[in-house]
């Protein structure tokens, strides 16, 4: 910091946003219409007079964190305050709030302009921004976003569950769920009649048990829920490919190396970017086991990635498998921005050929029932084939056309490039192959070692997939929000 930034630093410093004799002071105020602490509000306060130096002196335009902006919002509504007092006489020129006016390309301009200023913080004091005052661009563009105004003297408010342990056993519990399905579906005599009210519903009631309906009626069901399903699933995709259009006029897409790797491999591939970025940094090792990791140096976190896998590390769950396991959540924010600019086709979609399983199944429970009789059973098995083939056939792709386009261009940037790169942008990209020959081969062998100990990818590794306001002198920021 030069002379003149320290100077100008001190003076806003030195302004106090607390009048004297306000019974109702502007930091109680701000923690009043915010919900925070007495010490919150006055340390984001002290982040916000150093917004202002950055909107300053740091050449660029900049964004302020959600917490920031809250102040600066407030400070705004002190309209004589701000603008004769602290525009006028402590700054020296006009600093004006400009919020974004929407659409793809304002939210990745914010996006970047926010990591530019998070940068600059660094350069200009010396020390990372506090991550409860200034969370990762993925958090302050994805659930900083939701922030609403509620009257609390009408509305209860409660915290809406995670569903981490969900999200994290999902794969494992779909085909429990599935399997309850067709039990409910081939022997409760109640239910079976509403599912099939076209088809002979009064043979069913009659027989009262769905599974001893006759044969010629059993096939028309099973053939008409089979063509149902096949329509239903086609539907699906179709509406996937609707929600997730690229933007028009298509705009250059930047990413992150932790967002380019999600859009390549998923949140593994993700968290295999942040262990290589630590792992070259020096702040973990692998042990002589080649199974656990350990901290051997402080951390400054770079990425909730990398954040999540440090507090894994500390926690003990420090074995391969359970760290990547603990991880996984802190990827949403990162999906939850690709679906933002069209690249990632959705949040918790369910794999769509699950829905062939209960037909299949109650199909291979009437194969058993007509062989025990002796009955003919050619035309049930080709339709049985037909739903196999049919739920292996459907796509159930993740990444949209528009991510699969942006993703290539990038794949053929970095194969123009290649030597250019560092090592976590090649694993972005390519995977864990890019650690071979190198002196982390070893993390490639360990990693790809302990997916084969464990009896299921899915079930343990998770998704394995296929603002600006200101700048400068007289200058403007944006809010981003």
């Amino acid at each position: 910091m030069n002379e003149a930034a320290q100077t100008l630093y001190l003076s806003i410093q030195a302004y106090s946003l607390d009048k004297v004799g306000a019974s109702l002071s502007f930091s109680r105020r701000l923690a009043r219409e915010n919900n925070w602490t007495k010490e919150y509000s006055q340390r984001v306060i002290g982040e916000y007079k150093k917004f202002i130096l950055l909107a300053m002196v740091s050449g660029h335009e900049v964004s302020p964190s959600d917490s920031v902006d809250q102040v600066w919002h407030l400070h705004l509504t002190y309209t004589r305050d701000y603008w004769n007092e602290f525009c006028e006489k402590i700054l020296g020129t006009p600093l004006h709030h400009g919020p974004t006016r929407g659409g793809q390309t304002e939210q990745q301009k914010y996006w970047q302009m926010y990591q530019q200023t998070l940068n600059s913080y660094e350069r200009l004091f010396k020390e990372k921004p506090p991550l409860d005052i200034w969370p990762m661009p993925e958090q302050r563009f994805g659930r900083d976003l939701h922030f609403v105004r509620v009257n609390t003297e009408r509305y209860w408010f409660m915290p809406k569950p995670t569903w981490s342990w969900l999200r994290k056993k999902r794969q494992t519990i779909q085909l429990p769920l599935l399997l309850l399905l067709s039990v409910v579906i081939s022997g409760c005599a109640a239910v079976s009649p509403l599912l099939i009210t076209a088809m002979t519903v009064g043979e069913l009631v009659w027989h009262n048990d769905f599974m001893t309906l006759s044969r010629n009626i059993f096939l028309g069901f099973y053939a008409g829920t089979f063509l149902a399903l096949s329509h239903i699933t086609r539907a699906l995709n179709n509406y996937r490919s609707r929600q997730f259009q690229p933007p028009t006029p298509a705009i250059q897409v930047r990413l992150s190396t932790e967002q380019l790797a999600y859009l390549a491999g998923g949140s593994n591939r993700v968290i295999e970017t942040a262990l290589v970025a630590l792992l070259e940094r020096g702040t973990v090792q692998l042990n002589e086991d080649n199974k656990t990791f350990e901290l051997i140096d402080s951390y400054q976190p770079q990425s909730l990635v990398e954040q999540a896998i440090v507090k894994a590390i500390n926690n003990g769950r420090n074995e391969i498998t359970a760290l990547f396991e603990a991880v996984q959540h802190s990827t949403i924010d990162i999906r939850d921005h690709l679906i933002t600019l069209r690249l990632w086709g959705g949040t918790e979609y369910p794999k769509i050929r699950l829905l062939f399983i209960p037909l299949l199944l109650l199909g291979l429970a009437r194969l058993k029932l007509d062989l025990s009789a002796g009955h003919p059973v050619f035309s049930l098995m080709v339709l049985i084939i037909f739903t196999a083939i049919s739920a292996f056939m459907v796509k159930d792709k993740k990444c949209t056309a528009y991510g699969a386009a942006v993703l290539q261009d990038l794949k053929i940037e970095y194969a123009s490039s290649n030597s250019q790169q560092s090592l976590c942008y090649a694993l972005a990209v390519t995977g864990l192959s890019a650690l071979s020959d190198t002196e982390l081969a070893n993390i490639e062998t360990a990693i790809i070692k302990s997916r084969k100990r464990s009896w299921s990818d899915t079930s343990s590794w998770g998704d394995t997939n296929d603002v600006s306001d200101g700048g400068g002198d007289g200058g403007c920021g944006g809010c981003g929000d």
